[in-house]
Order: structure tokens, then sequence, then C-alpha cells
């Protein structure tokens, strides 16, 4: 996997980061009509698709090995989170809810995973909601191991999807990769955590994930 890995990075992404340099150029020309402008403007968006999607499958194909772990506090990174991503809900009048307590929520993890893991399932909860909708995020110690719940009111998981949401390349949205969730798993796997998506009875989705608490000896490498 890790020959395939760089063989279609290098093979595809070499050139896709010489033909958006030259897209760029272009777009500076002065003597460029609208139309061509805005078709070249669509012609870089296709590029940042296509480098996003090389991104994800790399992520996918090469785990990171030998990083770091830490003891790790999943309340704060879920407050540094939604510090960053308040505005985005705001600006699309979604409200973004945080349930968490004062005492830390440790952890063993690998350096930026977390972040990683959240950062997905939040902005998907954001993107399903309609606008006034509302996402709420929930962080407790349940018996041992730390739980987040992130729930949305949004149109909810087809049915058709709810065995193999967490495959490669399945996805609900229009422009999706199909491979963030498939990330994800991977990453709470190396955590030793678990995570599980369902539709709500209410409508949206919830997904919830849970983890071992994470002890004073937790320094070392994965």
């Amino acid at each position: 996997m890790g020959l395939l890995s760089a063989t279609v990075a290098h093979e595809i992404g070499n050139p896709l980061a010489g033909l958006r340099v030259k897209l760029q150029l272009l777009q500076r020309r002065k003597d460029l009509d609208q139309q061509l402008q805005l078709d070249i403007s669509k012609m870089l968006n296709l590029v940042d698709r296509l480098g996003d999607f090389l991104g994800h499958l790399t992520s996918y194909l090469v785990p990171q090995q030998n990083q770091e772990r830490e003891q790790t506090d999943i309340g704060q990174v879920l407050r540094d989170l939604l510090f960053i991503l308040c505005e985005d809900a705001d600006r699309n009048k979604i409200k973004l809810h945080l349930h968490v307590g004062a005492d830390p929520l440790l952890v063993c993890s690998k350096s930026q995973h977390l972040h990683q893991i959240f950062m997905n399932l939040i902005l998907n909860a954001l993107q399903a909601c309609a606008e006034n909708g509302e996402v709420h995020v929930y962080a407790d110690d349940i018996g041992g191991r730390v739980e987040v719940r992130i729930c949305d009111d949004g149109c909810g998981l087809p049915e058709a999807l709810n065995d193999q949401i967490f495959e490669p390349l399945v996805t609900t949205k229009e422009n999706g990769t199909g491979l963030g969730l498939a990330i994800v798993k991977q990453l709470v796997d190396e955590l030793n955590g678990k995570v599980d998506l369902k539709n709500r009875s209410e409508g949206g989705v919830e997904v919830t994930l849970s983890f071992p608490e994470g002890g004073n000896g937790c320094a070392g490498k994965f």
C-alpha cells in the first residue's frame, strides 16, 4: 500500500500542482473576458477537489506511523474546535452547542488524531443541517471510557448505507470523496476506540465514539 500511495501521489500530485500554477498564471491575465475567468475559476475548483481527494486517499492508504502518543484532554480538543467552527456555524445560521464538564477527559492519543476525527464529524453534522438547524456535542466519562456524541437535526442517513457508511468511497454528498468517514474509522481503531453512526428517531444523525481512559503511563509511540 505504501508503494501504491507514493506512486499515486507522484504520478497525479505533481502534474496536478503544475496544472494549478498554470491556471493561476492564466487567471491573472488582464485580457480575459468574464466568462473565461469564470471557467478558469471552475477548473481551479476542480483541481482543488482532486487534490483533496488525493490527500485523503494517501492518508487512508498509508496511516501515520511512529507518532508520539500523549495524554490528551478530549474536552479541551472539543472546546478548541468549536471555537474555530462557531463562525462557520453562525454564518450558516446553525446553532452549535458543546456539553462538557470542567473535569479533564483524558485519553492516550496520537498527535492531531483527535482533532482530525472530531473536525471531520462536526463539519459533517454542520453540513447536514438546514438553516436554523442545531448540532449538539456531548462528552463525558462513562464507566472508564470517554464517550463523545455528535447529534444533528439534518436529513439523516439513507437506510441503504447503514452497513457501509464507514467503507471507502461511500458518500451521501454530491461532491464528497467518500474517504472522510473511512479515515475517521481507521483513526478511531488505531486509538482502540469505537465509533457508531445511526439515525435519530427525532430526525438527523447521532455519531457515538468511545475511547479508553488514558492513565499516567501514556508516553511512547504507536
